[in-house]
């Protein structure tokens, strides 16, 4: 467990943050790895479906804090902030919305995962799960909110992986052409050494005869 962190998951909405038009202030991330190729996601406890950790924002801290916080609490993850990422408005209709699911304005931040912990606030409840940009983009394609944010971050797309492996790859090549290419220098140098030696064993034959 990482020290110093609460084990229990703020509740309520005493201390909720509400925008100027009555909106639910909600802070979240898009945690990615240090190799920016995978993005965590996890499961929402409202039905079987994954989302990106978020939470709402609240008034005893900053919303990078509130953003970090919920990346805790239920993703079990210790993260970096890398990006803001900016406000996304509300994509659900005025049916979808409720008392229980209020209107909200998010705020989203591009972070980097620092750690993953083996306990958390909401082991129970939720499960975490590496996810490719085009599994993600799957995963949240009914959530226009957190596909938006999941857009705006710095996640490799599945092209531009597979064309930096390629360039890998061959500047490994290259490089073994190169160390071949010293090989076949050493090789030339060798044989002017036993061509010079030659030449000398002949002198002194010839030296000998006379």
């Amino acid at each position: 467990m990482a020290t110093g962190r609460s084990m229990e998951s703020r509740t309520g909405r005493n201390n909720q943050r509400y925008g100027p038009d009555g909106e639910r202030l909600v802070a979240g991330v898009v945690p990615l790895n240090a190799a920016k190729t995978h993005v965590l996601l996890i499961q929402s406890t409202r039905r079987n479906a994954w989302v990106l950790p978020k939470g709402g924002w609240e008034t005893d801290e900053e919303c990078t804090e509130a953003a970090q916080r919920e990346a805790w609490e239920e993703a079990g993850i210790v993260c970096t902030v890398d990006y803001d990422l900016g406000q996304i408005t509300e994509t659900r209709t005025a049916k979808q919305i409720s008392k229980n699911a209020p209107k909200a304005l998010y705020q989203f931040y591009q972070v980097t995962v620092k750690s993953e912990e083996t306990e958390w606030p909401e082991m129970h409840k939720r499960n975490r799960k590496w996810a490719t940009y085009s599994e993600a983009k799957q995963d949240l394609q009914e959530r226009p909110e957190l596909l938006q944010a999941l857009e705006r971050c710095t996640i490799q797309r599945e092209e531009e992986w597979k064309r930096k492996k390629k360039e890998k790859r061959r500047r490994g090549e290259e490089k073994d052409e190169e160390y071949k290419g010293d090989e076949d220098e050493d090789e030339d140098e060798d044989e002017e050494e036993e061509d010079e030696e030659d030449e000398k064993k002949e002198e002194r034959r010839k030296k000998r005869i006379d």
